[in-house]
């Protein structure tokens, strides 16, 4: 399926996002939204346009806006034109909102085909949209620790998605406490699959989607986003947190760390051939000599998304 954003995600995709409160989750997601309404790359990653269709339980009225704002200001983007091109379905709105009144109507029905029916709806109005559920729990009043409750949920997911073809679902999970016990806990950067099963509080739920990512902030303020694509390799994300005028946190700039740092997210095999490589290099002329074709395309691919790779004039140059 074609790619919604470059490295991360597909077309009829689900998708979770998990991160403990504050990792800077909802944030993410704006500049996400951001970036799917106007095209423009997120950090670097290629984006195809489309509209969105955001569900959020948690975030205020007035919070969410006034984030927009300070986000569509640095960026130089106009404001979402609601409802064209996004749907926003705010919970903690007020009642005058006619999105909110519509979200409400939907979960105090306990059925969960009529809180599906509130996304097929949306859909159908924007059939090749990113649907956001901010978080996941809460439009189905979902038990994240009960097989039948998050198989019932994932299966109304399901039928979603199987009846638009250029669509994507991204749902947001929150993660239980870390277990104090444990002496070292997994690494997001270089081992996001043992680092999502040690955190997730739902391995129901994250083995069943497409993309699983992870989220969690490092060393000097830098946020982390990796995880794991079904079939597929998926390269990590750094991230800066931006602050407005007033000090304001409202948003995510790229990030930088250590390219040493970065490496570690490269398989063995990646590594080896990366030490391969000169500090200078034209792909032709190393293809097959050092590495084989369909390798070195590869670990052209994500090195270059991880920012230790950059393209000049047909020469590839090594950032350390």
């Amino acid at each position: 399926q074609p790619e919604i954003v470059e490295g991360i995600f597909r077309e009829q995709q689900l998708v979770v996002l998990a991160g403990a409160y504050g990792a800077g989750k909802s944030p993410w997601l704006m500049c996400l939204t951001l970036a799917l309404l106007s095209g423009r790359a997120l950090f670097g990653r290629a984006v195809d346009r489309r509209p969105v269709i955001l569900l959020d339980f948690e975030t205020a009225d007035r919070v969410y806006k006034a984030s927009m704002r300070a986000q569509t200001g640095y960026y130089g983007l106009p404001l979402p034109n609601v409802p064209s091109e996004a749907e926003l379905y705010l919970d903690c709105a007020g009642t005058e909102h006619p999105l909110t009144k519509r979200l409400r109507e939907a979960i105090r029905d306990p059925r969960p085909v009529v809180r599906t029916g509130l996304l097929t709806e949306a859909l159908s109005r924007k059939p090749n949209a990113v649907v956001i559920i901010d978080p996941f729990e809460w439009l189905y009043m979902t038990d994240t620790n009960s097989k039948t409750s998050v198989q019932e949920a994932y299966h109304q997911l399901r039928h979603v998605l199987g009846g638009y073809q250029h669509a994507a679902i991204v749902i947001v999970l929150n993660l239980r406490k870390r277990d104090r016990r444990t002496k070292q806990a997994p690494d997001l950067l270089s081992d996001p699959r043992a680092w999502l099963e040690e955190v997730s509080g739902s391995l129901n739920l994250l083995s069943r989607c497409d993309v699983r990512l992870g989220m969690e902030k490092g060393r000097d303020e830098v946020v982390i986003l990796n995880g794991v694509r079904r079939g597929e390799d998926c390269t990590p994300l750094a991230m800066s947190v931006y602050y407005d005028a007033s000090g304001n946190p409202a948003g995510f700039v790229p990030g930088s760390i250590d390219p040493a740092g970065v490496l570690v997210a490269l398989s063995p095999e990646q590594m080896q051939h990366w030490a391969r490589l000169p500090e200078c290099f034209r792909f032709n002329d190393v293809k097959d000599v050092l590495i084989p074709h369909s390798s070195l395309a590869r670990l052209v691919r994500t090195a270059r998304l991880m920012g230790v790779l950059t393209l000049v004039d047909g020469v590839y140059n090594k950032r350390m």
